[in-house]
């Protein structure tokens, strides 16, 4: 966006590790670099588009960068691994693997999330109301106001 910082290089080498994570035992060395320099842009645009989205409050990016992040890499895994890869072998089977197991992945996420809410509704209330968000949920959920640390 115009601006470089420690915090944007850091996440940029989460993104790039996270991404490298799926096939770091299967590619080359030169390929780990690619992919982590993909999935790096990968998972900005993620964020990106979550963000304008704006459908979750994802204040740490995690989705874009841990959930995005791991999908891209084991999509390109299929791509760059040395053994049945697609730029290795020209054929999709190994591709068509990887993306079978990122969309398992996505749905027992998916799943395994919407339980747990259903369960955690049973036993309590998920949101506060409108009423204390608007005036600030600090003072009504932990009795203090705005500044932390101040009396």
């Amino acid at each position: 966006k115009g601006k470089s910082s420690s915090v944007g290089a850091s996440v940029g080498a989460v993104a790039g590790l996270v991404c490298i994570t799926p096939g770091a035992g299967f590619v080359t060395p030169g390929w780990s670099i690619a992919i982590g320099a993909l999935g790096a842009v990968w998972c900005y645009l993620s964020v990106e588009v979550v963000n304008k989205i704006n459908l979750v409050d994802d204040t740490l990016d995690a989705f874009g960068l841990h959930g995005m992040g791991g999908i891209g890499g084991a999509i390109l895994t299929g791509i760059f691994a040395l053994d049945g890869g697609l730029i290795y072998t020209g054929s999709f089977e190994l591709l068509g693997k990887q993306i079978a197991g990122a969309a398992a992945g996505v749905a027992f996420s998916a799943l395994g999330t919407a339980l747990i809410v259903v369960v955690l509704r049973l036993v309590m209330k998920l949101r506060i109301p409108e009423e204390h968000e608007r005036s600030g949920i600090d003072q009504h959920t932990h009795g203090r106001g705005g500044r932390v640390g101040l009396r």
